[in-house]
Formats: structure tokens, C-alpha cells, sequence
């Protein structure tokens, strides 16, 4: 079984170009565990990258296809909700 766990984009959801350098640390717990127990665990974090698009779900939908996991993990602060 594999497992993708996202951090839905923020600023590259407004394609500003910006981008983070965080790691967030929620997700790196339930990805350690995960892997730990052996099932096979990717992180996407789009907002480490930076991005000028017009389309970033649908950048974020051609990972997801590409990646096909059979669990998709999304994680939302509430102020990002």
C-alpha cells in the first residue's frame, strides 16, 4: 500500500512564485511511523517549490495521478481551511 501525505499549497496556490522552506512536522510524525511500520510513504509539498503557473491543482492532480497511492493524506491548518 502506498501512502501520499500533502500539504495542500498556500502560496503556490496564489502562484506568486514564493516559496517555504519548512518542513511540516506533523506530517514528517505520521510519514516516520508509517514508513517505520512498513508501508511505503511520499510527502508532497508543493509550496516548496516555487511556482508562477495559472493551474497549481492541477499541477497538484498530475502528481497525484502520476504518483496513483493507494491513500492520499491531506493536512489543513485552520487558518489555511
Amino acid at each position: 500500500m502506498n501512502i501520499l501525505l500533502i500539504d495542500p499549497p498556500i502560496s503556490f496556490l496564489k502562484g506568486t512564485g514564493e516559496q517555504r522552506f519548512t518542513l511540516p512536522l506533523s506530517l514528517a510524525s505520521i510519514a516516520g511511523t508509517l514508513s517505520h511500520h512498513g508501508f511505503p510513504t511520499r510527502l508532497l509539498l508543493p509550496d516548496c517549490k516555487a511556482y508562477d503557473g495559472k493551474d497549481p491543482w492541477g499541477e497538484l492532480k498530475k502528481v497525484i495521478l502520476q504518483e496513483n497511492p493507494d491513500v492520499v493524506g491531506i493536512t489543513a491548518l485552520t487558518a489555511t481551511f
